[in-house]
């Protein structure tokens, strides 16, 4: 009697778990699924970045170098001029002065621009990216960020379904937990009747189980629709409530809801049988 017990308390326990459990993988799976594309996102969203960097850090890069040849002529006309004067002036020593300040200060600058940019070019290398082909290679970034971004949004929105899915699982499983304790309490009870007492015991198990599948059944069936009419299983469970309270059977309620979502969908897209009276709400 008690291993008939023991076996029937593990088998339901078992079955209780499965959903719950099968949930909560694949719930895992698409979250690992989920941050991946967000890293490959914010990647390429760097890189993209970086590339952008590097195109301004080159034309920087080529203005400096011009502007250090306009003022390597500038050095070069003043050191003429005061070569070339009798009496040099004080104010054109000056000008040749801070003329060659400013072609140091350009030369300077011109080496931590290219700093800048082997550093820059390095990473983008690393990234596969082919500064010789900046414009291809940043409109690739693009569309492989647009990608990522729709794919992301995509897995969004599965990772919260399968979220809704683990809680109704877990709730699911309270309740086959519920009715397994009350069945365990009867069954500590009928085993004090002794072996002759083993089909009343079954019966009681079959009970508590067929109770239980009911009540998986009837929620499955309103994730079901909610998932058809787009909106959550509480607001389907109140509006199965609503028509009950109103003489209304369930599936005449759930019925009238798909076709008037429909109608609405098609009106929208100037089709269907309520386009008509939807011309009339403007």
């Amino acid at each position: 009697m008690a291993n008939l017990t023991a076996s029937l308390i593990l088998k339901l326990t078992d079955q209780a778990s499965a959903p719950l459990k099968q949930a909560t993988k694949q719930t895992k799976a698409l979250n690992q699924r989920f941050e991946s594309t967000r890293r490959t996102l914010t990647s390429l969203n760097a890189t993209s970045s970086e590339v952008g960097r590097f195109r301004e850090l080159k034309k920087g890069a080529q203005d400096t170098k011009a502007a250090i040849r306009h003022q390597q002529a500038e050095v070069h006309r003043l050191s003429q001029a005061l070569r070339q004067a009798d009496k040099p002036t004080k104010g054109l020593t000056r000008s040749l002065g801070k003329a060659k300040k400013e072609l140091a200060a350009l030369n300077k600058r011109a080496s931590a621009q290219q700093k800048a940019l082997k550093h820059t070019s390095i990473g983008l290398k690393q990234a596969g990216v082919n500064t010789k082909r900046l414009s291809q290679e940043q409109a690739r970034l693009q569309r492989e960020s647009k990608a990522a971004s729709i794919a992301l949004k995509t897995q969004r929105y599965e990772l919260a379904r399968q979220q809704s899915a683990a809680i109704i699982a877990a709730k699911r499983q309270k309740d086959y937990t519920s009715a397994l304790s009350q069945t365990k309490s009867r069954l500590s009870t009928l085993g004090k009747w002794g072996t002759r007492s083993a089909g009343a015991v079954t019966l009681a198990m079959g009970g508590a189980f067929k109770m239980t599948t009911s009540l998986a059944e009837k929620l499955d069936a309103a994730q079901r629709h909610a998932d058809k009419l787009g909106l959550g299983v509480k607001a389907v469970q109140e509006l199965d409530y609503a028509a009950q309270r109103s003489g209304l059977s369930i599936e005449q309620t759930r019925m009238a809801m798909q076709r008037s979502t429909r109608r609405i969908a098609e009106a929208a897209q100037g089709t269907g049988e309520a386009v008509n009276a939807s011309m009339n709400w403007d």
